[in-house]
């Protein structure tokens, strides 16, 4: 679903819990769960922004955090909450070109 605010557009995905690509993770698998996001602007070219991590996953380290939160388009991290109807959401608010190189203006903080 798209929502417009203004000059930008908000886009809300309904998705499970991430599973490796490939299958069940393999025994001794340390990679936390996580949704890729890459960002397309109108008039603008695309660009990766760091990963949707979830708070509660066992494999998010203090050092993986430090690692794979990079603040590219704002932070990655969010808190899975339950809703009044018992399903699970998360929202990752993206700052447009934050920490982005060669982005127009600088990119905002």
């Amino acid at each position: 679903m798209l929502r417009s605010l203004g000059a930008a557009t908000i886009l809300v995905a309904f998705a499970i819990l991430p599973a490796c690509a490939a299958g069940p993770r393999p025994a001794g698998a340390d990679l936390p769960e996580h949704v890729q996001v890459h960002v397309i602007e109108v008039g603008r070219w695309t660009y990766h922004i760091d990963d949707v991590l979830f708070d509660d996953d066992p494999r998010l380290t203090p050092a993986k955090r430090a690692s794979l939160i990079t603040g590219r388009g704002g932070s990655g991290l969010v808190t899975p909450t339950l809703d009044a109807a018992c399903v699970q959401f998360v929202v990752r608010d993206i700052r447009l070109g934050r920490d982005i190189p060669a982005y127009p203006g600088g990119g905002s903080r």
